[in-house]
């Protein structure tokens, strides 16, 4: 997935059926799937990248503007149907 002028890491990544296709290769059962980093996350991860840049990648700086942007990303709920940053899952060995 390319984003024009985003200079983080993306890329298209594994859907929850590749996932349940990978796993129950090695005879593992998805038992709980979900999303995570939604629109406003997304555009705080942007901001945050920026702001580094510009003042240089110092661990205080970064943890003190995810501390200012992270209310921001509880608005997420506000455009569902945007595509999430993150797909994660539990999977638990079939015997």
């Amino acid at each position: 997935m390319e984003r024009t002028g985003f200079q983080g890491h993306v890329r298209e990544g594994y859907s929850f059926d590749d996932f349940e296709k990978l796993l129950g290769e090695a005879n593992l059962k998805i038992v709980f799937k979900d999303t995570c980093g939604g629109y406003f996350t997304q555009k705080a991860l942007v901001i945050q990248r920026k702001i580094s840049r510009v003042a240089g990648e110092r661990l205080y700086m970064d943890c003190l503007i995810k501390f200012i942007l992270k209310p921001i990303t509880w608005l997420d709920f506000i455009y569902p149907s945007y595509p999430k940053y993150v797909n994660f899952v539990i999977a638990k060995h079939n015997r």
